[in-house]
């Protein structure tokens, strides 16, 4: 059974950072849409670009706008 949290256009839970670094660490820090390997908390290689860094860090999207599930191994 997959659990999911309801999420409204614009609200956010309190504890959003901390469910959404939850999420991206379950993830291994993988887009699961292209599969990228992204930056961790922290890394910040001395040679890029602020653009570049931007485009190797992870976010979490709730694609339906409604619900983002706990685990990503249940995205598919």
């Amino acid at each position: 059974m997959q659990k999911y949290i309801v999420m409204i256009q614009g609200v956010y839970p309190d504890n959003w950072k901390e469910i959404a670094t939850a999420l991206k660490a379950d993830c291994d820090w993988r887009c699961t849409k292209c599969g990228k390997v992204c930056l961790r908390p922290g890394e910040k290689p001395p040679d890029w670009t602020k653009s570049q860094r931007k485009a190797y860090t992870l976010q979490v999207h709730h694609w339906n706008l409604f619900l983002v599930p706990f685990s990503c191994s249940q995205w598919g």
